[in-house]
């Protein structure tokens, strides 16, 4: 079995840009928690390529490969943030942020570790972290449900516990 081909966009080339002081890059990527790489979900993989000890060191690669100036990852475990990410990109001059799913609240401190969530990296020499805010989608789906539709996107919302992380950067002065 093969993966599902997906459709390739062709971007346009970048316009030239005059106020590089104020160009920053941005990556996002799925690192695909190790829990959810299943042989059941992709059997088109072998297991060695599904493996964590082998994935982690090839996204880790594609990740410094980038060299963004803010990262932004998904389905990363609470553990692996911890042992993993943050001293491997910190070496790179990253810091880095994280929250986990919701549902962590409510697990002792083991499980908590093979929780995923939300993490943001950013270059410590040119940012500096102003503010950060966790949004809970289940809470914010039950505090509009008041119209019309609203049952039926509840029972979409409510049994996932997807979060959003965001923050709020501000740019270093480079002192020449």
């Amino acid at each position: 079995m093969q993966p599902p081909t997906r459709p390739w966009l062709t971007m346009a080339e970048p316009t030239p840009i005059h106020h590089v002081s104020n160009v920053f890059t941005v990556m996002c990527y799925n690192v695909l928690c190790d829990k959810l790489a299943s042989r059941q979900l992709y059997s088109y993989c072998p297991s060695w390529a599904l493996s964590w000890d082998f994935r982690k060191n090839v996204i880790m690669k594609e990740i410094k490969q980038y060299d963004a100036d803010i990262i932004c990852l998904q389905e990363v475990e609470s553990g692996q943030f911890e042992s993993f990410f943050l001293p491997e990109l910190k070496t790179a001059h990253y810091y880095g942020i994280f929250s986990p799913k919701s549902r962590a609240k409510t697990m002792n401190e083991q499980e908590r570790k093979r929780v995923d969530g939300c993490a943001i990296f950013f270059k410590t020499k040119k940012f500096e972290l102003v503010n950060e805010h966790l949004m809970e989608f289940t809470f914010l789906a039950a505090q509009t449900a008041d119209g019309e539709g609203s049952e039926e996107m509840l029972n979409r919302v409510m049994p996932k516990d997807n979060i959003g992380l965001v923050a709020l950067y501000g740019r270093k002065t480079i002192r020449i």
